[in-house]
């Protein structure tokens, strides 16, 4: 992008207010510029999930280099990282403390404002990310499902993938345990299996060979059989598509899922949030029902 007569301008987004998870939280980028590098300012807003302790920022390294930032580490921070910039390549890592184990440790928005005396071109070069889902409430599916397309151009430019999943507790009622998740398919082909049974959390790398102009991504979960119509649990996740192509954010479709009632009862496909709402109708009928039964039982 240009301004001026010679200059160019341009402000990447490295994290698009998105869940990070173990510290350090780590990004590859790319940038590239003609002429001379003019100024290159980095900021970070950060919404960690236990301020001022759990999931606040006290270190940023760009490419291998620790920076100094002004700010908060619990809000917004800014750095100046005209040293240490790259013209291709970067990697940035920021490190917070104590990480959430049950579920994201914060959500991140950070952008990179680059100016030269040329053009200047940037974005997570060869990483398109698929937004699977952002916290949907799990009620008693033993199976969800995901689409998202690529171009055939883009196909054929996919050099491996990374899946990564993550199921938070709804804190409906303590102590009640969150589904989990058993096995993962893409088209078809299982790429992560929890033969244990007890994982919420599951990543996976995904061979290039797997991908396709259409892909369907259905992950087998092992609901909480009767208590799952409270809605125990939350999944979020996304795949990363690496490749020669320009990086992006998108969005993958729902795909179609088997609706059961209590977890026991298939009733065939029906839309989840629709699934959803039924099971929990259902929990909380029963809950009344049995709270009516011991109330008459004290009055007796």
């Amino acid at each position: 992008m240009k301004w001026g007569d010679d200059m160019g301008e341009q402000t990447i987004v490295i994290w698009n207010h998105e869940p990070y998870y173990e510290s350090p939280a780590h990004k590859p980028f790319f940038v590239t510029w003609s002429g001379d590098l003019v100024e290159a300012i980095l900021t970070l807003d950060v919404d960690p999930w236990a301020p001022p302790i759990g999931g606040c920022v006290y270190a940023i390294v760009l490419n291998g280099n620790r920076v100094s930032f002004t700010g908060d580490g619990c809000d917004v921070m800014t750095a100046d990282v005209k040293p240490f910039l790259r013209n291709g390549e970067n990697e940035i890592y920021f490190y917070f403390s104590y990480p959430n184990t049950w579920f994201s440790s914060g959500k991140a928005y950070c952008t990179l404002y680059v100016k030269a005396t040329g053009d200047v071109y940037g974005g997570q070069e060869g990483i398109i990310k698929y937004i699977l889902t952002e916290g949907r409430t799990l009620y008693c599916e033993d199976k969800i499902s995901f689409v998202f397309e690529l171009s055939q151009d883009e196909v054929e430019k996919v050099t491996g993938g990374k899946l990564h999943l993550d199921i938070d507790p709804n804190y409906v009622l303590p102590g009640v345990p969150t589904p989990v998740i058993v096995d993962v398919y893409l088209n078809g082909v299982k790429i992560y299996s929890n033969p244990r049974g007890c994982e919420d959390i599951a990543e996976a790398d995904i061979d290039r060979s797997l991908f396709k102009t259409k892909n369907e991504l259905v992950v087998t979960l092992q609901p909480q059989l009767g208590i799952c119509s409270i809605a125990p649990g939350r999944i979020s996740g996304y795949v990363d598509v690496y490749g020669a192509f320009p990086g992006e954010i998108r969005k993958a479709k729902a795909g179609k899922e088997p609706c059961k009632l209590l977890g026991i009862l298939d009733i065939g496909e029906l839309d989840p949030e629709q699934c959803g709402l039924l099971n929990l109708a259902i929990g909380v009928g029963g809950v009344l029902l049995i709270g009516l039964v011991l109330i008459k039982a004290v009055l007796k």
